[in-house]
């Protein structure tokens, strides 16, 4: 009760109390420390709530973020593959250049000849 009259006055919505009158009442009766102790178990019961709901937030975040992982590795891996690849494509097609220029050169010497 006490803690609900002074939320009622601090939010303004209690009239019939001064500020004063707080002050000069004894705020340890057994029904305001029976309110404490309430608000206080509540407070126990919602805090461990809160830690019951992180706890199965991270049960639950732990294997997206492993499988995240995975694929991130994953990318990685193609990445690098991709990249194997196209040095070896890269290689390929200087070999291609190169037997290209060597039969150029071929029949650019065949048709000397054939002009001689």
């Amino acid at each position: 009760m006490f803690l609900l009259v002074t939320f009622q006055l601090l939010a303004g919505t209690r009239q019939d109390w001064h500020v004063g009158d707080i002050a000069t009442q004894d705020v340890r009766t057994p029904a305001a420390m029976d309110l404490i102790d309430a608000d206080a178990t509540a407070m126990s019961k919602a805090a461990a709530e809160i830690v019951q709901l992180m706890q199965r937030l991270n049960e639950v975040r732990a294997p997206l973020q492993e499988r995240l992982a995975a694929y991130e590795q994953q990318i990685q891996e193609l990445e690098k593959k991709l990249g194997r690849q196209s040095k070896e494509n890269l290689e390929l097609l200087r070999l291609q250049i190169a037997l290209l220029k060597q039969q150029f050169q071929a029949e650019r010497t065949a048709s000397r000849m054939d002009f001689n």
